[in-house]
């Protein structure tokens, strides 16, 4: 258990170190959303929902690279350093290797698609030109990376089973490919409305994460256990830029 909390710790104070020098350096990119005209699926004004994100006009946008790079890091740091002390790396799969390799796959494929997304809202934009990726685009992207991951899940960890509560545990075999990827996109797009509106997708993430935590350490599994904890770390260091007023004027 203590080698979880210091890597929630670890991860915490390398993003609280780093996070105001990286907030400048993105100013200095000139990484800052502009003004907002955005359009939903049907390709229609959304003038609402752009009146209530008129005030993060000229934000940072980005800061997630630093959470994404540092999460790998100390993630990786910890694995290395589990080798060096010659300690199990238990997993309930068949790999501890595969099951690393998916964790990053997943954390750093949906991590490069959310950047192409907001990299769209970084740069003025022509009268018509939408604002981030299309929903049709962003759809077809997620949709092969769920499938690839979902496929990677049952082919790699040999993951075919479901529970649903009370009525016990039903092996779906290769349909757990389709559930897993629905699941996937469900809660992808979930979190992706929720992103935007002050310390939301950051204090639900955090919060759903320590759940998932607690079951993964319940089932002692080493790999997701440590790569939840150096995540966790660089959420609270983060959780300082959603506090309202929102302010990043920080150079």
């Amino acid at each position: 258990m203590s080698t979880y909390l210091f890597a929630i710790f670890a991860s915490f104070l390398l993003n609280f170190i780093l996070i105001v020098p990286f907030i400048n350096f993105l100013y200095q990119l000139k990484f800052q959303r502009q003004q907002q005209k955005t359009k939903d699926f049907l390709n229609k004004p959304t003038p609402i929902f752009d009146r209530f994100n008129s005030h993060k006009q000229g934000t940072p946008i980005g800061g997630g690279i630093l959470i994404l790079l540092t999460t790998i890091f100390v993630f990786f740091s910890f694995i290395y350093m589990y080798s060096i002390f010659d300690k199990n790396i238990f997993t309930n799969y068949p790999s501890a290797s595969s099951e690393i390799l998916i964790i990053i796959f997943t954390f750093v494929s949906f991590g490069i698609l959310g950047f192409l997304d907001d990299y769209k809202k970084i740069f003025p934009i022509k009268e018509g030109q939408f604002f981030g990726l299309r929903f049709r685009h962003k759809f077809i992207i997620e949709l092969v990376l769920s499938l690839t991951v979902s496929f990677l899940l049952f082919s790699s960890l040999k993951i075919s089973i479901i529970y649903i509560p009370f009525f016990g545990v039903f092996n779906i075999s290769y349909f757990y490919i389709l559930f897993s990827a629905f699941v996937i996109m469900a809660f992808a797009n979930a979190v992706n409305i929720t992103d935007g509106l002050d310390g939301l997708a950051s204090g639900i993430l955090l919060f759903a994460l320590i759940g998932f935590w607690v079951i993964s350490r319940s089932i002692l599994d080493v790999p997701t256990s440590l790569f939840i904890a150096a995540w966790l770390g660089g959420l609270l260091a983060f959780l300082y830029f959603n506090f309202y007023p929102v302010k990043f004027n920080t150079i």
